[in-house]
């Protein structure tokens, strides 16, 4: 997976989604359908910090060569996710005024949720190559799902997704680990 690449699409997404950010997520609630309201619940649910530790964590200990990598992999999550929080509380930007389907008490910039799915994206690409794109479109799935329940405008997931991504790369370079 080519981080220039990834990258260069997440800030044009960025550039489109600040631009069109109530249009979008009002599009986006419009047309909610109520059959899949459960559904898009669990999707959010497995991109929550909590679920992206678990699960991540229990895919490198399946594997005996990635167990070695489970420090980094929380390290990453831990810092990942203490900036979100900071950035959440220096920003202070509200949720979309839109019907919820999710209460959320704090600030929406950036999406934590995101940011835990995209950070350990740069570790999954190299450790289990077979199942990167499939991590990716989970991701995708998840920052759909923070939009569609109301919690996120898009330019607070993209923002996060980004800074989880970004944060990943530059922990696997200070942390100096070569693959």
């Amino acid at each position: 997976m080519k981080k220039g690449f990834i990258i260069g699409i997440g800030l044009f997404l960025l550039i489109i989604s600040i631009l069109f950010d109530k249009q979008i997520v009002n599009f986006v609630v419009s047309h909610r359908i109520n059959s899949l309201n459960s559904i898009i619940h669990f999707i959010s649910f497995m991109g929550s910090a909590f679920s992206v530790i678990v699960l991540t964590t229990v895919l490198f200990v399946s594997d005996k060569e990635s167990r070695k990598y489970i420090p980094v992999l929380w390290l990453t999550l831990v810092l990942v996710l203490g900036l979100v929080t900071i950035l959440k509380y220096l920003v202070a930007r509200p949720r979309p005024l839109v019907p919820v389907l999710e209460i959320n008490n704090n600030h929406a910039f950036p999406s934590g949720h995101a940011a835990a799915v995209f950070a350990p994206l740069v570790l999954i690409d190299k450790l289990f190559p077979k199942i990167k794109w499939l991590w990716l479109a989970i991701g995708i799935l998840i920052l759909f799902s923070r939009m569609y329940l109301g919690a996120h405008f898009m330019s607070d997931v993209i923002s996060g997704a980004l800074i989880g991504y970004i944060s990943g790369i530059l922990i696997l370079r200070v942390t100096k680990i070569n693959f």
